[in-house]
């Protein structure tokens, strides 16, 4: 159902162990073992590594609904430096046919990629409760996402540079 790939958000995290108490459901996480992050299922089975991007994608494709948080949310100080944009990671559920529960900062970065449009930012349990169940229960509309898609593929890119680089 759920899948809790790459870099974990300690917001989104707590609120997903407070949802699972309440609504069980499937779910794989990632942990550090050994040096190697490996990805576990909700019964602590361990699934393995996923150690190449092949993979990665393939345990992503088979769950519903993803978690996302744009770094530095909780510390604007730290790594970001205050800068919260958005990563492929967003791009990669979408792809992958994930509904996403996200936490994010509005600003350029997150009004550019139109993140407002696939899920408002959850901040509170009861928001992260609502749109979770809600995900759970209903499909992902693949064609605004292959719509969506189309405008952030690297042709779609080229392109774009292209015209800025023929104002010059």
């Amino acid at each position: 159902d759920v899948a809790l790939m790459g870099r974990p958000d300690a917001v989104l995290g707590d609120f997903f162990r407070r949802y699972v108490a309440d609504h069980p459901c499937t779910y794989v996480y990632r942990k550090m073992k050994d040096g190697r992050f490996l990805y576990y299922d909700q019964t602590g089975v361990c699934l393995g590594d996923v150690d190449d991007h092949a993979k990665f994608m393939d345990l992503m494709r088979r769950c519903r609904v993803g978690l996302y948080a744009t770094p530095g949310m909780d510390d604007p100080n730290g790594r970001t430096h205050g800068f919260s944009q958005v990563t492929p990671r967003f791009l990669e559920y979408l792809s992958a046919g994930c509904h996403v529960l996200m936490r994010y900062r509005s600003n350029p970065d997150t009004d550019y990629y139109g993140l407002e449009s696939f899920c408002p930012s959850v901040d509170t349990y009861d928001a992260f409760e609502r749109t979770m169940t809600d995900f759970l229960r209903r499909p992902v509309n693949m064609d605004h996402y292959r719509h969506y898609l189309s405008g952030h593929i690297t042709s779609a890119r080229v392109r774009e540079m292209q015209q800025i680089l023929s104002t010059l």
